[in-house]
């Protein structure tokens, strides 16, 4: 599934909880979507290289904001923000890695005249996009966890 298709099925969750204050049933369809959609980016973001232009990175940023969305309004239903914070963190760190990997190429494409100045930010994107693998991987397990927890404590859905 391409991160285009994956863009609309983050807006679609999004928009299931729109406007107004969910059913307990509507969050969890959301939080399991959200779930299975973590895991189909995670699988995307493998075709990502170093090389990779700053469109696939502005999808990410866009699908991560819609599910962060989605499992706040979660947690505002199901949960409870002191204990599940976890998640919206998690959700944070990820769409700031974003952000600065966004950076990141920004400044090499500036810079790629300059042959110097431009190997350093291109040494820089390595490990940024190894960060943002580490991080969909860490936000997957955390949402999962979550989850789970939802459907033990609302066995009647």
């Amino acid at each position: 599934m391409s991160l285009q298709e994956l863009t609309g099925q983050a807006d679609r969750v999004k928009q299931t909880l729109e406007p107004g204050m969910p059913e307990t049933r509507v969050c969890l369809g959301a939080l399991r979507d959200t779930v299975r959609l973590i895991n189909d980016v995670k699988k995307e973001c493998y075709h990502l290289s170093t090389k990779s232009s700053l469109e696939p990175f502005q999808r990410l940023d866009r699908i991560f904001i819609a599910l962060r969305y989605v499992i706040e309004k979660s947690i505002g239903v199901l949960g409870q923000l002191d204990r599940d914070f976890d998640c919206i963190a998690a959700a944070t760190d990820l769409i700031d890695a974003l952000g600065t990997h966004t950076q990141l190429i920004e400044n090499a494409e500036s810079l790629r005249a300059n042959v110097v100045p431009a190997q350093d930010a291109l040494k820089a994107i390595g490990p940024s996009l190894k960060s943002i693998r580490s991080l969909v991987a860490a936000l997957h397990t955390s949402v999962d966890k979550l989850y789970r927890q939802y459907r033990e404590e609302n066995p009647q859905i």
